[in-house]
């Protein structure tokens, strides 16, 4: 749904059989044994979208601005909201995953001087991100539209 945001003149169907290939090149790749990694990937991605979604769709317009038919416009500020939640569930999660990409997030969050509390948790951070980033654009394509 989200991709047909994005690319709302793309049949269907083509989104669908490219996400089907590239999740099954995914599952035989990745090793099946390590699968709390596995859930930290799907909660990294799905956490902060679902914030993005709840908070835009309930907050800021209802289903009277949320047109999914061939004509719907590309919501492009909402990736904002998502990529920075994604980074905060990487930048505050314990659940390791592939040794590059840990060290990747472990190199940013030094660059950045934080420090990652045993009690902090990264869905809650990314969704909590996520939240916060969409409602600010909100509040400011609200103010827009009123100038």
């Amino acid at each position: 749904m989200s991709l047909q945001n994005l690319m709302p003149r793309v049949d269907r169907r083509v989104i669908s059989t490219a996400i089907g290939v590239f999740t099954v090149v995914i599952a035989l790749v990745v090793d099946v044994t390590s699968y709390g990694a596995f859930l930290g990937v799907i909660g990294a991605v799905f956490v902060p979208m679902f914030a993005v979604l709840a908070v835009d769709y309930f907050g800021f317009g209802r289903s009277d601005r949320w047109n999914t038919d061939e004509d719907a416009p590309s919501r492009w500020s909402m990736l904002v909201p998502w990529a920075l939640g994604f980074a905060a569930y990487w930048l505050t999660t314990s659940t390791p995953t592939i040794a590059a990409w840990d060290g990747f997030w472990a190199s940013a969050r030094d660059a950045i001087g934080f420090t990652r509390q045993p009690w902090m948790n990264g869905a809650l951070g990314a969704a909590v991100v996520a939240a916060l980033v969409t409602a600010l654009i909100g509040v400011l394509r609200r103010r827009a539209v009123r100038r």
